[in-house]
């Protein structure tokens, strides 16, 4: 099954194809039409789904593209190549959280936007991540067993630990980034 976004759409809403294994291939790469956002959730989950024209796997979302939702694409477990262009201004909490085959991907920006900060500002933004929060005293908020730089043990693929202080409390920011992931272009 496959489909394609009408020149018309200004969204695809969130959650709109959110769990449909049966849907293979969409292809983004068409530049007619309006502007356009891809909604929260809106393909998260899409386990079979394959991007291109032929379904090899490149998601390459042309310049038509605005913003990318939270968990857009998280759970995609075929997209290998990710090509996000100059246009999005935005790319949302774990939008490719659980893509564990891309090796490689091309941003505009690190993070939520251009001028993101603190958590927000890094690579792993749009992987996911856990949060554990220490107060001044030393008690957490949970994940009591993860010293600051140690990998928790649960979390697949690989981690990058930032650190954030704020009115005496520690939050560390455990990322998803895939194992797989070789190459990133900013």
């Amino acid at each position: 099954t496959s489909i394609d976004v009408p020149e018309g759409a200004t969204i695809i809403p969130s959650y709109a194809f959110n769990g449909c294994s049966n849907l293979e291939i969409i292809d983004f790469t068409s530049t007619e039409g309006t502007k356009l956002s891809i909604g929260e959730a809106a393909f998260q989950d899409c386990s079979n789904l394959m991007f291109g024209e032929e379904g090899n796997g490149e998601l390459i979302i042309s310049e038509r593209f605005v913003s990318i939702g939270n968990y857009a694409f998280a759970n995609c477990a075929k997209i290998k190549k990710v090509v996000i262009p100059n246009a999005v201004t935005s790319i949302g909490l774990g939008a490719f959280n659980s893509c564990t085959a891309i090796t490689e991907l091309s941003i505009p920006f690190v993070g939520k936007t251009e001028t993101s900060a603190n958590h927000e500002a890094v690579l792993g933004y749009i992987f996911g991540y856990e949060l554990v929060s220490k107060d001044g005293e030393g008690h957490s908020s949970g994940w009591d067993e993860y010293a600051i730089n140690k990998k928790p043990t649960n979390i697949p693929g690989e981690t990058w630990q930032f650190t954030w202080l704020k009115r005496g409390i520690a939050d560390y920011y455990y990322y998803f980034i895939p194992e797989t992931l070789k190459k990133v272009t900013v």
